[in-house]
C-alpha cells in the first residue's frame, strides 16, 4: 500500500491533489528508514508537492511533512535554504 502511495506522490498533478494526498500523512506511522528516504524523495522530485501547503505545512493543512518525518524514528530533518527536504546532521 506504501508504494502505490508513493508512486501517486510521485505523479501528483497539481497543488490541489498534492493537498488531497497530504491527508494520509497523519495516518502514517511505524515507517521504515527506507520508507521515509522514499517520502522525502517524492517530496523532492515533486514540485507540486513542493506548493502543496499539506506538505509544506499551513495551519488549515497540517503541519507538513517534516513534521511528520520528524516523528518517524531518531533521524531529523528540515527544509533546506532551496526548498527540498534535507537530514539534519
Amino acid at each position: 500500500m506504501f508504494d502505490c502511495y508513493i508512486q501517486a506522490l510521485r505523479q501528483c498533478p497539481s497543488w490541489d491533489d498534492g493537498n488531497t494526498m497530504g491527508k494520509v500523512l497523519d495516518g502514517l506511522e511505524d515507517l521504515t528508514p527506507p520508507q521515509v528516504d522514499e517520502l522525502v524523495a517524492a517530496f523532492n522530485e515533486t514540485q507540486e508537492l513542493r506548493g502543496s501547503f499539506a506538505f509544506t505545512g499551513h495551519r488549515q493543512f497540517g503541519p507538513g511533512l517534516v513534521s511528520h518525518l520528524n516523528r518517524f524514528g531518531s533521524r531529523q530533518f528540515r527544509r533546506s535554504t532551496n526548498e527540498l527536504i534535507e537530514q539534519v546532521q
